[in-house]
């Protein structure tokens, strides 16, 4: 055989030997020690100064090997056909791990103390996300039904040779070994190898318990040889050539406070003014949180002026240090589209993203009848820039987007993995923390605990455990009683009266009110807990109201959803006529709205908080209507003072601790399965909450870090299970 395929030949001929020294290549520039990337990369994984040059050289090796193993019949038969209706009989990487484990090899490489082998090992099998002790992706297991399974492999081919020979020039070897030309089978040598492998893997692990600093290069290489992989093939399919486009996108030049200052924060400050009719000034609430350092936890009223703030906040980060990007995450699809609207779609074309499920169809309905922020511009990515998957971020500048797009790394998400770069190289903004389920929330504290990027975590109101939880992961509080001196204005706003609370026995007793604002030219919010509630109490006003009565929920087709989202905003952001809307708690977040009743359930435990607060913007108390529950006790018609910052009101306390006080049968969430402890976590006492194994192994869908907070599991609020069988991407047992 001439060329040894590594990709298949519909696209272009690109040789195995031409792909693995483009991967090492692509590691070597996209990382490189003197480039932003590169320290941004080494301080997000919390290397220290000695490991540099270990990791950059570890990278390499592992690039040049991750798909040695293509070099079989299987592979290269389906890249020469295009198809093949059997499986091949091992996947490539488990190949190329496998060569790894030879004795031979491994005595070559361990030449150089500076190559780990377990490291290289651990990035190359796991690179494609599809390895697992078990099926169906088990290392070193065939995956054909044939009795005795063999496999032709072509190790001793030139291209293969060529790889060798740069990995003896990269780290600094003698001669490199002579590899076995016989077919793979369950015979020696590659029985022996197996075992040796599986040997290492089981302890490697145990060697991390007691080296941090060897568990986070294996996380920064592993991760890098991911991303150089993608670079190098998504270049090819671009028809981009390799240098210049990491000089292009890599290593542009950082951004300055300037460059957010005046793409970001003043043209939307204009606007502000055009509506207003007034001059923009900015609140000292919103310049001192700019000063509040590189990791702060912003807690403020909905209205107080939170995400200029948040922006602020990034312009004083992009002063003090070197990044290239500002990200904001959102909890919902609905959030991050407002928060592009309002904020991101401000900045340049090629430098604005939305990055969500559906943005792509948000972007291109938005297009149709653009805001001003986003007139004129191209935002839908073209053909070109559609063939490089998630590589089509990278240039962009500031991203509007919902959580899961980036912290999915974090659950060997492969999109995710790929933006790991533009997040190491960011500072970040979690908004409507609040809002984060048991899963989402400790993904968020496992992510401030192992990596280093500046991160603003923002809220209106959260309960006092997970201030505490966030505190505890390096997050300094604002503003604190010490800032409050000199927030007069931010005082005013929290504590003046918002609601004019009335509870009400069910739902029946608030039709009345419901119907009666309606006709008096009101605007009517009715917030439920559940589907069926929403579409029951829009059949009995839609009897009496005709077809005014506005319904949003979470189970409209995507297209109706979006014209339910609109219309719902529209009808609350004019004053001038009445409308009613009866929607889900969707809304809290969903939604930008201004009513003057707001009709509302009692949501289970701290649900109940943030639909208080959703609407509270107007110079005027709101009329509240609490349905009441055994939660809540009945209460006469008296304001409700809202004081977030300096703890929870009465009302809040009250549901609270009653809702703390049941039973904690009927604390636990409904959806939530029980938890299942293992023996072997009882024992360990899942001590800092975080449990891994398996460092060689990863799979998709597996827990980068599993995160358990044992306070609340000792107290039984919370019964989100963790299975045992996580293959970590780690690795390794930090408890």
């Amino acid at each position: 055989m001439e060329t040894l395929l590594a990709k298949s030949s519909r696209l272009r001929v690109l040789s195995l030997e031409t792909h693995s020294t483009d991967t090492e290549t692509a590691g070597a520039q996209i990382f490189r020690l003197d480039g932003r990337w590169g320290r941004a990369w080494l301080r997000f994984f919390k290397l220290e100064a000695g490991q540099q040059d270990a990791f950059l050289l570890n990278l390499r090796i592992a690039g040049l090997f991750h798909d040695l193993g293509k070099a079989n019949e299987d592979f290269q038969n389906l890249m020469n056909a295009g198809f093949s209706a059997q499986p091949q009989t091992l996947r490539h990487e488990h190949i190329s791990a496998l060569v790894l484990a030879l004795p031979a090899m491994r005595a070559w490489l361990s030449a150089n103390p500076m190559v780990d082998l377990d490291v290289v090992s651990a990035a190359v099998l796991s690179h494609h996300l599809k390895a697992s002790d078990q099926a169906p992706w088990k290392w070193g297991h065939p995956r054909t039904i044939a009795s005795t399974p063999t496999l032709r492999l072509y190790l001793q081919h030139r291209e293969v040779n060529s790889i060798l020979a740069r990995v003896q020039h990269v780290a600094a070897l003698g001669e490199p070994p002579k590899l076995p030309g016989q077919r793979w089978s369950g015979d020696e040598p590659w029985r022996g190898a197996i075992a040796d492998g599986r040997r290492a893997a089981r302890e490697f692990p145990r060697a991390l318990r007691t080296d941090p600093a060897r568990q986070r290069l294996l996380l920064a290489v592993k991760a890098g040889l991911i991303v150089a992989d993608s670079v190098a093939s998504a270049v090819v399919r671009a028809d981009e050539p390799l240098a210049r486009w990491i000089e292009d996108v890599v290593h542009r030049p950082e951004l300055s406070a300037t460059d957010i200052a005046t793409k970001i924060i003043a043209p939307r400050t204009a606007q502000v003014s055009r509506r207003t009719g007034k001059p923009f000034e900015f609140h000292r609430f919103q310049t001192l949180c700019a000063e509040q350092g590189r990791r702060a936890l912003l807690i403020s009223g909905c209205g107080s002026g939170k995400t200029l703030a948040a922006w602020k906040w990034a312009e004083s980060q992009a002063r003090s240090e070197s990044i290239g990007r500002v990200i904001f995450l959102y909890p919902t699809r609905g959030t991050a589209t407002e928060g592009f609207r309002d904020y991101v779609g401000w900045a340049p074309g090629d430098e604005s993203a939305l990055l969500h499920g559906t943005a792509t169809y948000e972007l291109e309905a938005m297009m149709e009848n653009p805001p001003e922020s986003v007139e004129g511009k191209g935002l839908v990515p073209d053909e070109s820039r559609a063939r490089m998957f998630a590589l089509e971020h990278w240039p962009r500048r500031y991203f509007s987007a919902t959580v899961d797009q980036f912290l999915s790394f974090m659950e060997h998400s492969y999109p995710g993995m790929c933006l790991l770069p533009v997040l190491a190289d960011s500072a970040v903004i979690f908004d409507e923390v609040h809002s984060y389920d048991r899963r989402m929330f400790e993904d968020l504290l496992a992510f401030l605990r192992q990596f280093d990027v500046p991160v603003l975590c923002m809220t209106a109101t959260l309960p006092s455990d997970r201030t505490e939880d966030l505190v505890n992961c390096g997050l300094q509080p604002f503003p604190t009683e010490h800032h409050r001196v000199e927030l007069a204005d931010l005082e005013r706003q929290e504590t003046r009266p918002r609601y004019l609370v009335r509870s009400a026995s069910s739902s029946a007793d608030a039709l009345p009110t419901a119907i009666e604002s309606y006709r008096a030219g009101q605007r009517v919010l009715w917030v439920v807990n559940t589907v069926a509630r929403a579409q029951e109490l829009a059949d009995a006003l839609s009897q009496v109201l005709g077809n005014q009565v506005l319904v949003y929920h979470s189970r409209f087709r995507l297209v109706d959803r979006k014209a339910a989202h609109e219309r719902t905003v529209a009808a609350f952001q004019q004053s001038d006529l009445p409308a009613i809307a009866i929607t889900t708690q969707v809304c809290e977040m969903s939604l930008d709205l201004d009513a003057d009743v707001l009709i509302t359930e009692v949501a289970p435990g701290d649900g109940a908080r943030p639909a208080l607060w959703s609407v509270e913007s107007l110079p005027q108390p709101v009329r509240l209507v609490s349905i009441a529950s055994r939660l809540v006790p009945a209460r006469a018609n008296r304001p409700l003072l809202a004081r977030r910052s300096r703890g929870r009101s009465s009302f809040l306390d009250r549901t609270h601790d009653a809702w703390r006080s049941q039973p904690k049968a009927t604390q636990r969430c409904p959806r939530a399965p029980r938890p299942r402890w293992s023996a072997v976590e009882r024992d360990l006492g899942v001590l800092d909450g975080r449990v891994l194994r398996n460092s060689w192994l990863a799979s998709r869908g597996d827990r980068l870090y599993r995160s358990v907070d044992t306070r609340l599991r000792c107290r039984g609020v919370c019964g989100t299970p963790w299975p045992w069988d996580c293959r970590g991407f780690v690795g390794a047992c930090t408890s």
